[in-house]
């Protein structure tokens, strides 16, 4: 049923042509191996509960299952056919996956497994032999022609997901109380009444609607480069497509346009929307909720996901006594959903050894894979995003990719890993797109390009903009900013500071506190606020930032100033009047200059300077660049953005004209040094790229065409929460706690919430402690302990207790978590 009702088209029709099978006969076959993914209960450490698992003499059913098999489906490998190469040892290893990991081969234990007394020796084999007849008998399964070990995941995918949904102990009270007795009767009796399960789990597959336009989803006329994809995007099957614009073009719109298209050709309609960060993620789970009815026509899912997903408050009100959503938010199960919108890091795990990867990698398959903001990528996530990329080539999953300041090597090394991965023998001519525009390589080598519609784009985007580049002595930093906000507190408007650390906007913030009176709101934001009050502030700020906001309905202020780190570049739909930042990539400082004048409101709503975009970029004096910034980018892109704003003139600056070649002449590591840089800096900036991408491939899985054994798919001691996505992110988690005289601990100043003291706390208790949580370099709480060990909640997994006050670190109300021996500028 899962089959005929889950699985699209598109995936149907090729698992039938990786077995040499036709579609029925193909169904069939999975649906004898999902019948067998249990037979290991036929032995006696399961029937007896005993050994003790983990002793060396327990052995796990799956475990048994996948020893058992190749002697009992002899029938399906072929003369010749080496055992562990035969199609029978591929089944066996698909049950021996389905409680998340790829049994280690073992040739001489599948070889002796009739023998073996921990497996109940001869006679409990022939229990397991009359339960695969049985199930031989019952569905008469065609042997696949082949089953090659890529295969062998999708399908391993497709038996967890039977596995987990024909478990469910409720249902089976339900559904099977007057079941027949006997075995085929009650066989066609469960397959119809387990179609009533799958539609409550909102698992039906999606029905492809070509006719999605950008006036369908937005109810507007497309712009520029909508319409180009509108119009011009004819894929004639899977492959990947770039579009690259200016923020502000519309790029998620044509996205979504584009893959309704691709669902449509590839027969797989489903889409995942990758992002970079959470707060983009929440952002974009809000506006493809509202795009979901009239893009298919009927009210579906749309699962959000990523580490705290299940305590942003609007998704937690959306899945309230729903009970398709209470599933899907499960462990590994948010993918699985038709719509599903995600940060990165859940896509990069698929291509990590953890468990359940082959779920991960399954629950695409049906899907058209959207990546946003792919320049903020650094080399070890790029690497990781290739491999993800090759396997989604392999697979037929189409892939849409977005970027405003992609660099070109970028866009080619992502481009030739998906199509290595879909024909590893004939890797076409890969294409550069131009910018603004889009390019599509088809996996058949199909190329489609924007074309005669650029100039149109272009010139419907065009603009002028201006970058002012200010050098500052030590310590006069604040003097610069202050400078420029005080044209607010004479003329009015919206200003947002970027600082490239959190102390520096905390610094930054205390000292506006200190020189504007208070008619001018000031607001920050950064990842050390405790979790509710940054979800508070991301709410306020796209409130009083975003489209819709103007000053006549009340949201739009006549004077604010948004002090940030980095967490607004991308994503969110907000503009300023001027942003001033710290310095940073020129690819990035392109990104914070679309977040100025970024929508058209009427002219006596900006204030008399905001004439044009104006970002302006703070930096030190002297050559030596802080510490500070270097932790967070390239020594090599700063000098090079350094170089190019000390020598080129932007004050006059055209978007998109001229966005494309300053991008590349900082970050295109294929061109030669920037003018004046040292060859040393350019060589060293090439041995850090390397370097992780080479610890990128060591923690990668293989890639589909090179893979010597399923288990280098999956580590059964690796869970996605250990699994690093992302270099250099070492955060822990602390929560506040105050004590008062009588020894009672609180989780506020104020002593209104107290800390839980029973053994587990409840689900508000839960909610309490994370809403006070904050996020912070592990290396400064590595002294503090645990949380109670028996509050082992998913969220509160490895928190740590922070006694206020501690010696080195405030949690201070407006500011949030405060270390006071760090550096600011």
């Amino acid at each position: 049923m899962l089959w005929n009702v889950y699985l699209p088209v598109g995936v149907r029709s090729w698992l039938a042509q990786q077995l040499g099978l036709n579609v029925t006969q193909a169904c069939t076959f999975v649906a004898f191996v999902a019948g067998l993914h249990d037979v290991g209960k036929a032995c006696p450490c399961f029937q007896d509960q005993w050994p003790p698992k983990g002793s060396a003499d327990y052995r796990s059913h799956e475990h048994v299952g996948y020893l058992s098999l190749p002697t009992l489906l002899s029938d399906f490998a072929e003369v010749g056919d080496s055992l562990v190469d035969s199609v029978a040892h591929r089944i066996a290893e698909i049950v021996g996956s389905h409680h998340g990991d790829f049994q280690a081969p073992n040739r001489r234990a599948v070889r002796w497994a009739e023998h073996d007394e921990l497996l109940g020796g001869v006679t409990w084999h022939a229990r397991r032999r009359a339960v695969v007849d049985l199930m031989l008998g019952l569905l008469e399964p065609v042997a696949p022609v082949r089953l090659g070990r890529p295969a062998v995941v999708v399908i391993s995918g497709v038996v967890i997901l039977a596995d987990w949904i024909a478990s469910d102990v409720e249902w089976i009270k339900r559904s099977q109380w007057n079941a027949p007795k006997t075995v085929g009767e009650r066989w066609r009796f469960t397959v119809r009444s387990v179609r009533e399960r799958i539609l409550r789990l909102d698992l039906a597959s999606w029905s492809p609607d070509e006719r999605t336009t950008t006036r369908l989803l937005m109810g507007k006329v497309p712009n520029a480069l909508q319409r180009s994809i509108e119009d011009g995007f004819r894929p004639s099957g899977r492959g990947i497509l770039l579009i690259t614009a200016p923020t502000g073009a519309g790029k998620t719109i044509a996205a979504f346009v584009a893959a309704d298209r691709l669902g449509h050709v590839t027969g797989r309609p489903g889409l995942v929307m990758c992002l970079p960060t959470q707060v983009t993620t929440n952002a974009m789970w809000e506006q493809g909720r509202r795009f979901i009815d009239p893009a298919t026509g009927s009210p579906r899912r749309v699962t959000l996901a990523h580490s705290t997903a299940a305590l942003h408050l609007p998704y937690r009100r959306y899945c309230t006594d729903d009970e398709a959503l209470n599933w899907l938010n499960g462990p590994h199960r948010a993918l699985l959903a038709g719509w599903s919108v995600v940060t990165i890091d859940q896509l990069l795990l698929a291509g990590l050894a953890t468990r359940f990867n082959m779920l991960r990698l399954f629950a695409l398959t049906g899907k058209t894979v959207v990546v946003d903001e792919i320049h903020t990528c650094q080399p070890y996530m790029l690497a990781l995003l290739a491999r993800v990329l090759s396997w989604c080539g392999f697979l037929g999953i189409p892939v849409v990719l977005l970027s405003a300041t992609v660099p070109r090597h970028i866009a080619r090394d992502l481009t030739a890993a998906y199509l290595t991965g879909a024909d590893p023998d004939r890797l076409p001519e890969i294409h550069a797109a131009e910018y603004p525009g889009w390019i599509w390589h088809g996996a058949d080598g199909e190329v489609q390009r924007s074309g005669s519609e650029m100039q149109a784009i272009r010139s419907a985007d065009k603009r002028s903009a201006r970058i002012e580049y200010v050098r500052y002595t030590k310590g006069s930093r604040t003097s610069h900013v202050l400078r420029y906000v005080q044209r607010v507190q004479r003329e009015g408007g919206c200003i947002a500071i970027i600082c490239g650390t959190v102390p520096t906007a905390q610094k930054t913030l205390t000292a506006l506190r200190r020189a504007l009176g208070t008619d001018t709101q000031v607001m920050l934001l950064h990842a050390r606020l405790p979790h509710r009050k940054r979800a508070e502030v991301e709410d306020e700020v796209e409130r009083k930032f975003g489209k819709d906001a103007n000053r006549r309905n009340g949201r739009r202020p006549e004077r604010a100033i948004l002090v940030c780190t980095p967490l607004i570049e991308q994503g969110l739909d907000i503009d300023f009047d001027l942003v001033i930042t710290d310095i940073a990539p020129i690819a990035l400082l392109i990104q914070r200059l679309g977040r100025c004048l970024r929508h058209n409101r009427p002219k006596q709503e900006r204030p008399v300077y905001a004439t044009k975009p104006t970002v302006v970029v703070l930096d030190t004096e002297g050559d030596e660049i802080p510490r500070q910034w270097l932790m967070l980018h390239s020594e090599y892109e700063l000098r090079a953005t350094r170089r190019l704003l000390a020598t080129r003139q932007l004050a006059d600056l055209t978007v998109p004209d001229d966005v494309d070649n300053l991008v590349q002449a900082v970050h295109d590591l294929n061109l030669p040094p920037f003018d004046g840089a040292a060859a040393e800096e350019w060589r060293e900036r090439g041995a850090t790229t390397a370097f992780e991408r080479g610890l990128a491939r060591l923690a990668a899985v293989p890639p589909p065409h090179m893979i010597d054994s399923l288990a280098d798919l999956t580590h059964p001691d690796v869970r996605d929460t250990d699994a690093a996505t992302r270099l250099g992110i070492d955060n822990a988690l602390v929560i506040p706690v105050w004590t008062d005289a009588s020894g009672r601990r609180w989780l506020d100043p104020a002593r209104a919430t107290s800390l839980p003291t029973g053994e587990r706390p409840t689900s508000a208790q839960v909610r309490s402690l994370v809403d006070k949580s904050i996020r912070c370099p592990a290396a400064w709480v590595a002294d503090l302990s645990s949380i109670t060990p028996a509050w082992r909640h998913p969220y509160l997994r490895d928190a740590r207790i922070l006694p206020v006050p501690h010696p080195g670190l405030t949690v201070d109300a407006e500011l949030g978590l405060v270390r006071g021996r760090e550096d600011d500028l």
